[in-house]
């Protein structure tokens, strides 16, 4: 396949944008827990506002915001979305028990 990308740096982290210009279809199944599947996680502030505003692109979760609380006193929430390429995408948002 050609590829066309780009990349984007910022202290000691580096994001590559790639783009498969005449890509070769495969079935990937939609799930995040199978060997060799890529994801992309982005951190928001408000998972609920993030879930709203994709639905009203037309953009479905796979599920509902799951939540686990961490051992740090963190509660983690998060959900997966899928592009129309299949590309896997996962929203986190963070926040800590305060008491």
């Amino acid at each position: 396949p050609s590829l066309v990308g780009s990349e984007m740096c910022i202290r000691d982290s580096m994001l590559e944008f790639i783009e498969i210009t005449d890509p070769v279809p495969t079935p990937i199944p939609p799930t995040a827990a199978c060997a060799g599947k890529l994801h992309l996680c982005l951190y928001v502030d408000s998972i609920q506002e993030w879930v709203q505003e994709l639905d009203k692109h037309g953009v479905k979760p796979f599920m509902e915001p799951q939540e686990a609380l961490l051992g740090d006193g963190v509660t983690c929430y998060w959900v997966y979305f899928m592009d129309p390429e299949g590309m896997l995408f996962e929203l986190q948002e963070k926040k800590l028990n305060i008491l």
